[in-house]
């Protein structure tokens, strides 16, 4: 499921290609989460959950911020990526959620 690693290595990569004029990759982007992260054994273990639908929504939330961050780093759109990386901006605000909504639906899971 979602690991706060992600989010920060997403961060890293994008302030990385900020600085340095490098473009992101975003089929990566789009490969990661939720796609992946929802398959298999995580589906067998939450989808009986209440909290299934809201953290796999968070999640693609989340996903989608990464590619809005992105595609304004392929843009050369640098100022305005940079912004939305911000403590409180697009992307920071749907990492917490994915994390809140990770640790709503493990709680639950747990049981």
């Amino acid at each position: 499921m979602f690991n706060v690693a992600i989010a920060a290595d997403w961060k890293r990569k994008f302030n990385a290609a900020i600085d340095s004029g490098a473009t992101i990759d975003l089929a990566v982007i789009e490969r990661s989460e939720p796609g992946v992260r929802f398959q298999g054994r995580a589906l067998e273990r939450y989808a009986a959950c209440a909290a299934f639908d809201d953290c796999r929504q968070a999640h693609v939330d989340l996903q989608r911020a990464a590619l809005r961050i992105g595609e304004l780093i392929n843009r050369q759109q640098y100022e305005a990526a940079a912004a939305a990386l911000g403590p409180r901006a697009l992307f920071a605000v749907a990492a917490r959620r994915a994390r809140q909504a990770l640790e709503r639906l493990e709680a639950e899971a747990a049981a």
